[in-house]
């Protein structure tokens, strides 16, 4: 028993050099935002590889500046992950205002049930893993890297580049097999053209986006939020293994649809979380990497965190919405 309890005490942080992409930030302009803006995020990226078989793997990272003392909780970041989704890798970081940059890995995560909404521990199937990044205080810049392999029910992924902060920059980077093609819908944004980055290979990046503010009343933070669906297509021909069913076969077009299921693929998602943080969601790829946020929330944000998906590791319809589970307000909002 005495094994098991130090099993679940997080270990102390070391110190270790943060990636150049984090660096990179540390003297870039912030988002525009006011004087009670807790925090901003400097730089978000979610990299689709879909694999020939209709699998996906996936990478995020996010990078946040802390500005006020209601933003430490951005130094805490839950992945939820189920049977049909594996987080691989782990790491988070702080770049201090002074002295050396501080280090978290696999190794140092905590793991517990799916307890953030009422009844969530007697989900058996959903494990959520915890990282805290120390340090996580104003002035200071702190950040993340996951990597996720997902096996979805629909081809169809999300990208929530619009947060309950400002954000910096954001990026999404989708990788398809030869011959596969892609339909892609922005929904609350103008229309985005995404730029070729290599073969086979788009990216669309967005700057500037202002947070959404919670209000008294508001519809659900998903109705709201800047979102990017995007279909993926296979080869003419091609057997995609779905996440709980038998094989989806595919009809003799790269357009076509799927030309027989036992039963239409499932897209559903997981209850909102709590107001405790943010990362890129489970299955239905709703599912996001989130920050963990603090449990009190105001009226006038319940609202906003009550419509928001777990934010992270990510996402749409299928798989694991790691990604970045939407922080819940400020107290933010929640993605899974």
């Amino acid at each position: 028993m005495l094994f098991w309890l130090l099993a679940l005490v997080p270990r102390p942080a070391v110190a270790g050099d943060a990636p150049a992409w984090m660096h990179a930030l540390t003297n870039a302009s912030l988002p525009p935002h006011d004087e009670k803006t807790d925090a901003v995020l400097l730089y978000s990226e979610e990299i689709l590889m879909v694999q020939p078989n209709g699998k996906l793997k996936e990478i995020d990272r996010n990078a946040y500046k802390i500005l006020r003392p209601g933003g430490r909780h951005f130094g805490k970041v839950a992945l939820p992950y189920d049977s049909d989704s594996r987080i691989t890798s782990i790491r988070g970081w702080c770049i201090p205002a002074l002295g050396k940059d501080f280090e978290v890995k696999d190794k140092d995560a905590t793991e517990r049930g799916y307890t953030d909404v009422e009844g969530g521990e007697l989900v058996t199937d959903v494990r959520v893993k915890v990282i805290s990044i120390p340090a996580s205080e104003p002035g200071n810049i702190v950040g993340f890297e996951v990597e996720h392999e997902d096996r979805p029910y629909v081809l169809q992924d999300e990208w929530f580049f619009q947060e309950s902060i400002p954000v910096g920059e954001a990026r999404y980077t989708l990788q398809l097999p030869p011959s596969w093609e892609y339909k892609a819908v922005l929904l609350n944004h103008p229309d985005l053209q995404p730029a070729a980055v290599g073969n086979n290979q788009w990216q669309w990046i967005v700057k500037n986006v202002p947070e959404i503010k919670g209000e008294e009343f508001m519809p659900p933070w998903k109705g709201v939020a800047g979102v990017m669906i995007i279909s993926l297509i296979p080869q003419a021909g091609s057997t995609v293994v779905s996440s709980t069913g038998p094989k989806w076969g595919f009809g003799t077009t790269a357009s076509s649809k799927i030309a027989a299921t036992p039963h239409p693929p499932s897209t559903r998602k997981l209850p909102n979380s709590p107001p405790i943080a943010r990362v890129p969601s489970i299955n239905a790829r709703s599912r996001r990497v989130h920050a963990e946020r603090p449990s009190a929330m105001s009226p006038s944000n319940s609202a906003l965190a009550a419509g928001n998906p777990i934010t992270a590791l990510k996402r749409s319809t299928a798989a694991l919405e790691i990604a970045r589970t939407r922080p819940p307000f400020s107290p933010p909002c929640s993605r899974n």
